[in-house]
């Protein structure tokens, strides 16, 4: 059986060295699951720099703690997958990303200030669904993984890279 040195060597991660026999794909699920842990044990969990007082920038309160519900893909109106429309949720407190591409769900990491958004989606589950839901679930987290910039209208969110709206959303009320 093949075996192979994984590079988290020194982060406490039981059974991710070359003496472990598991599958390589289970190794990596192990360590997809414990890298949250350990950046949160090790203080790293916090993206954003501390704010003053107390006090968070008013735009991030609007933009974090609600479900955004994808409207349109690149101009295109959005279609439910096998479960939902494609969502994401940015949590208020830990800068983790969830959500679900219609078919799959993902969880991830952001990044936000004034106006600038850095997604990554980071793991996925792997179900299957209709070729068309696939298709617009791929080009979702494509959307999402290159997003650079947002703009807020009412209720609604728009993602935008290189100037150009690429997606936009419709905000449910606070999670």
């Amino acid at each position: 059986m093949e075996r192979d040195v994984v590079p988290w060597k020194g982060l406490g991660l039981r059974g991710t060295d070359a003496s472990d026999t598991r599958p390589k794909s289970m190794k990596l699920w192990m360590i997809l699951a414990a890298v949250p842990m350990v950046a949160a044990t090790q203080g790293l969990n916090r993206v954003l720099p501390p704010v003053q007082q107390g006090k968070r920038p008013v735009i991030n309160e609007t933009v974090r703690g609600r479900q955004w519900s994808l409207v349109a893909l690149m101009g295109k109106p959005a279609m439910k997958g096998r479960t939902s429309v494609p969502y994401f949720y940015m949590d208020l407190n830990t800068n983790r990303l969830n959500g679900s591409g219609g078919v799959n769900r993902f969880v991830g990491t952001y990044v936000l200030t004034s106006n600038h958004i850095k997604l990554n989606p980071g793991a996925m589950t792997k179900m299957a669904g209709t070729p068309e839901a696939n298709q617009q679930e791929m080009a979702f987290v494509a959307v999402l993984s290159r997003a650079n910039s947002f703009k807020l209208q009412g209720n609604g969110l728009s993602l935008m890279s290189g100037g150009k709206t690429v997606a936009t959303f419709s905000g449910a009320g606070k999670l």
